[in-house]
């Protein structure tokens, strides 16, 4: 989030200089708003795929992977 707030505050400082719209930089702070949102389900889903349990499961149920044959050909 830090990298967000610098290019945030550059925007801001010369979104004259650069003709940066407003709208483009309301935009902007709308998507950084949502970021710690997205982390915390990416570590949520890390956390479960680190436990063996896939994202989701419960939901919809798995298939068995599909065995393929081994030996010569």
């Amino acid at each position: 989030m830090g990298v967000e707030t610098e290019l945030k505050n550059w925007m801001i400082k010369n979104k004259d200089w650069c003709s940066i719209p407003d709208q483009v930089i309301a935009n902007m702070q709308e998507s950084f708003a949502k970021t710690p949102v997205f982390a915390q389900r990416a570590c949520k889903a890390a956390e479960m795929i680190k436990r063996g349990v896939q994202p989701g499961a419960g939901q919809v149920q798995a298939q068995p992977a599909i065995k393929l044959p081994t030996g010569p050909l």
